[in-house]
């Protein structure tokens, strides 16, 4: 039988793994990666008592919050408080990237929380995420300083 605390854990696991789902968009190569992601998040959530224990902490009860698509693990502060935006959306990083954003329509974000525009810049450190995790910088947006 797990406790309150496992079975909270295993809920939000359950929901982030279906709002993944739900966003229909990962590249066959991307899920070693996703997958690496959860069973290092599942082996920490495992280790927290010891950790704990040692260094009087609670990070166990914190652990339903790692599975969210708003854990900063996922995607730096500094990025997000450095992407471009539109009428108060955050710009796809998929549709500045050479991998491209894989909506129908190509003027249209298919995740609603997000744009798909021509920022007249690009900070660096959005530049160095694109560059890092998605591939590289679009040639259409290469010059955009």
């Amino acid at each position: 039988m797990c406790d309150p605390t496992t079975i909270r854990v295993a809920a939000a696991l359950d929901n982030f793994a279906l709002q993944l789902e739900g966003w229909n968009h990962w590249l066959p190569e991307e899920i070693p990666t996703l997958v690496l992601w959860i069973n290092a998040t599942l082996e920490r959530y495992r280790n927290a008592p010891a950790q704990d224990a040692l260094s009087g902490g609670n990070s166990r009860f914190e652990a339903t919050g790692w599975f969210t698509t708003t854990n900063p693990d996922l995607q730096a502060l500094e990025v997000v408080v450095a992407l471009p935006r539109k009428d108060g959306k955050e710009v796809c990083l998929r549709f500045l990237s050479k991998r491209g954003c894989a909506s129908a329509d190509p003027t249209v974000c298919k995740f609603p929380n997000l744009v798909h525009f021509e920022p007249a810049t690009i900070d660096p450190i959005v530049r160095d995420c694109i560059n890092t995790k998605l591939g590289g910088i679009s040639d259409k947006f290469s010059q955009s300083s």
